[in-house]
C-alpha cells in the first residue's frame, strides 16, 4: 500500500481500540466515586442476545445510579412468523419489566413507545413506589381498523405508580393517544401534563381528567378536529394552574367555562373557534396574574355565523398582560380588538390584523418594548396622523410593498435601537426610509431590510443619519455598488486636509458598524464586495482604539450571490468573510 492509500484510511478512535474489559472496567471504577458517565446507549448487535439479559448486566454494572429508561417496541410486520416472533418479544419485554420492577427506586425517566399488548403487562408488574421520578413518556402505538377513521373517546391507561406526597419536585407526565388514569399520590404529585391526540379522536372528557390533578401548573393538549366533552356538575378548581396551551379542539373556548384557574399567567390557544360571546367571556374573567396571551384562528376566511351584531358596551382592560400575540385575523374578533386595552403591554405580535389596530395598542401602552406586524388585513389609511411610540425598542414590519411607506409614516418611534422590514412583493414604489429616520431620528444599532426597493441616494442617506448603527443585514435588496463604494470612502484623507473634527463629521459611514450580512443582492457585483471588504478591513482600528473617523473592524460577515465558484469562496475567506448557503 503506497503512502497515498494510507492516508485515506482513517483511523479508530483511542476509545474504540480499547478492549470490552477495559472499557467496563473504567465504568465500574468511575461509579465508586463520582460518575464520569451519566448515559450509556445499548446497541444489540448480535440478536441471539435479549435485551433482557443486557439490562441485567448494565443494571448490575450501573449500581445505585439513577436511571433513565427509554423502551422502544416496534410492532412486528405481518407474515408467516409474525405470531411466534410476536410472542417470543412480548415474554422478553415481559422479564424486562419484572427486572425492572426491581430497581423502581432508582427510575429518574420513564419514556415507553408501545402497543397495548406490552404496556398492559409492563403495568401489571412494575407497580410500586418510584421516588424519584421525574418523568413520564407513553407514546401509544395502536393502528387503526381498515376504514376506522373517527374514535368516540381515547383509551385509558393506569399508571400504578406511587410517590412520596412530601417530594418538592416536578413531575411530568406526557401521553400520545391515550388518557392517564393514575394513583392518588401521583395524581398529587403532578405537576405537567403533556396530551396529544391523533386526528379524528373526537370526543376528550379533559376536565373529568383533570379533576385527578390539583397541583398541575403546566397543560398542553393537542387533538386537531376534537371536541371535548363537559361535566354538568360546578367549575373545577386547578389553584395552582399557570400556563394553559390548547391546539385545535374546536370547542375549546368552552373550557374556561369549566375551569377556575386563578394562578394563570400564559394562555395560547391555538385554532380556536369563532365565537366572539365566548371570547368576550374568556377575555373579561382572565385573572390579573395572567401577563401572556396567544390566540390563533384558522387563515380561512370567518364563516358566516361567526359575524354577528354583538358590540361591546364597556372596555376590556387587562392590567397584568406584558405578551400579547393575535395570529390569523377574523372578522368577528374586530369589535373586541377596538375595545381592548393593555396599559402594561411589552411585546406585541399581530398577524392579518390593521395596522389601526395594533398602533392603538401600543399607543396606549408606557411599557411597549417590542413590537412584530405581519400581513396587514386592511389597507392602512395614509392620511392618519403619526402615532408617537417613545418606548418603543425594537419594530418588525412584515408587509407588502406598497403598505410599508405608509406604515413607517404612521409610526413614530424615537428611541428605536433595532428595525426590521421585510417587504413582501417586488411590485410596488421605492421605499423612501430616510423619511421616518429623519422624523424619528432613532438611536439604531441593528437594520435588517429584506427585499426592500429602495435607492441608493436614499440608503446612504439613511447611514448618514445613523452612525450608531452596529448590525446590517441586507437581503435581496435593490442597493447598488454604489452604497458599498460610499462605505469605503478614506477618512484618512479627510482628516489630513480637514483636521480631525470635520474628518470625523463627513469622511465615514457607519464608524461603529461590527456585522455585516448580504445575501442575494441583485445589483451587488461580486467585485465591489470583495473591494468593500478589502478596503473597510484596511481602514479599520481595533475596536478598543475606535475613534468617529475610523471605523471599527467588522467581526462577523457573511455574503453570497448566485454564481459564486470556489476561487470566489476562497478569496471572501481569507478576507474573514463566509460564504453561506442562501
Amino acid at each position: 500500500m503506497d503512502q497515498q492509500d494510507v492516508s485515506l484510511v482513517a483511523p479508530a478512535a483511542p476509545l474504540l481500540r480499547l478492549p470490552n474489559e477495559i472499557l467496563l472496567e473504567v465504568f465500574e471504577l468511575s461509579v465508586d466515586d463520582q460518575p464520569l458517565w451519566s448515559n450509556i446507549n445499548l446497541y444489540v448487535r448480535h440478536k441471539s442476545i435479549p435485551v433482557d439479559m443486557l439490562a441485567t448486566r448494565w443494571l448490575e454494572r450501573a449500581k445505585g445510579c439513577p436511571l433513565s429508561l427509554m423502551i422502544d417496541c416496534i410492532p412486528i410486520p405481518e407474515g408467516s412468523t409474525a405470531e411466534e416472533l410476536r410472542a417470543q418479544t412480548l415474554a422478553r419485554f415481559e422479564r424486562l419489566a419484572i427486572l425492572l420492577q426491581g430497581c423502581m427506586e432508582r427510575w429518574q425517566e420513564l419514556l415507553v413507545t408501545a402497543t397495548t399488548d406490552y404496556l398492559h403487562p409492563f403495568f401489571r408488574v412494575c407497580v410500586g413506589l418510584t421516588p424519584c421520578l421525574r418523568r413520564i413518556e407513553i407514546n401509544l402505538l395502536e393502528g387503526r381498523p381498515e376504514g376506522d377513521h373517527d374514535f368516540p373517546t381515547p383509551l385509558t391507561l393506569f399508571l400504578p405508580f406511587e410517590q412520596h406526597h412530601q417530594q418538592k419536585s416536578r413531575l411530568e407526565i406526557a401521553c400520545d393517544d391515550f388518557l392517564p388514569a393514575v394513583t392518588p399520590s401521583l395524581g398529587l404529585r403532578l405537576t405537567d401534563l403533556r396530551l396529544c391526540f391523533m386526528e379524528g379522536m373526537l370526543t376528550i372528557p379533559l376536565v373529568t381528567s383533570l379533576e385527578l390533578f390539583p397541583n398541575l401548573r403546566t397543560l398542553y393538549v393537542s387533538a386537531y378536529g376534537s371536541t371535548f366533552t363537559y361535566p354538568s356538575r360546578p367549575r373545577t378548581l386547578l389553584q395552582h394552574l399557570e400556563s394553559i396551551s390548547i391546539s385545535e379542539i374546536s370547542n375549546a373556548a368552552t373550557l374556561f367555562r369549566h375551569l377556575h384557574m386563578p394562578a394563570l399567567r400564559s394562555m395560547k390557544l391555538y385554532g380556536l373557534d369563532q365565537d366572539i360571546e365566548l371570547l368576550e367571556e374568556i377575555l373579561r374573567q382572565i385573572p390579573d396574574a395572567l401577563s401572556s396571551i396567544t390566540i390563533s384562528w384558522d387563515w380561512a376566511e370567518t364563516s358566516p355565523s361567526a359575524v354577528s351584531s354583538h358590540r361591546l358596551s364597556e372596555t376590556i382592560t387587562l392590567p397584568g398582560v406584558i405578551d400579547f400575540r393575535l395570529l390569523g385575523y377574523v372578522e368577528f374578533s374586530a369589535p373586541i380588538m377596538q375595545m381592548l386595552v393593555l396599559p402594561q403591554l411589552k411585546h406585541l405580535h399581530h398577524e392579518m390584523f390593521p395596522i389601526d389596530v395594533s398602533l392603538r395598542l401600543m399607543e396606549a401602552s408606557d411599557a411597549i418594548v417590542s413590537a412584530k406586524v405581519l400581513l396587514i388585513n386592511t389597507p392602512p389609511s395614509s392620511v392618519a396622523v403619526a402615532t408617537s411610540i417613545p418606548t418603543l425598542d425594537h419594530f418588525e414590519l412584515s408587509v407588502p410593498t406598497h403598505e410599508t411607506e405608509v406604515v413607517l409614516a404612521r409610526l413614530h418611534a424615537p428611541n428605536l435601537t433595532s428595525l426590521i422590514l421585510n417587504a413582501m412583493g417586488r411590485d410596488g414604489p421605492f421605499i423612501p426610509l430616510h423619511t421616518f429616520i429623519q422624523e424619528s431620528n432613532p438611536p439604531l444599532r441593528s437594520l435588517t431590510l429584506n427585499g426592500v426597493k429602495i435607492r441608493d441616494a436614499d440608503l446612504i442617506r439613511c447611514f448618514k443619519a445613523t452612525p450608531s448603527l452596529e448590525s446590517l443585514s441586507l437581503f435581496n435588496c435593490s442597493l447598488s455598488d454604489a452604497v458599498l463604494q460610499a462605505l469605503t470612502d478614506d477618512p484618512h484623507s479627510h482628516g489630513e486636509r480637514q483636521g480631525a473634527g470635520s474628518g470625523a463629521a463627513s469622511g465615514c459611514l457607519l464608524p461603529h458598524l461590527v456585522d455585516l450580512e448580504l445575501l442575494n443582492n441583485p445589483n451587488l457585483s461580486i467585485p465591489a464586495m470583495m473591494n468593500f471588504f478589502t478596503a473597510r478591513k484596511a481602514m479599520a482600528l481595533p475596536v478598543t482604539q475606535c475613534q468617529v473617523c475610523l471605523p471599527c473592524a467588522i467581526k462577523t460577515a457573511q455574503v453570497f450571490m448566485i454564481g459564486m465558484n470556489g476561487s470566489v469562496v476562497a478569496t471572501f475567506e481569507s478576507l474573514g468573510v463566509a460564504v453561506c448557503e442562501y
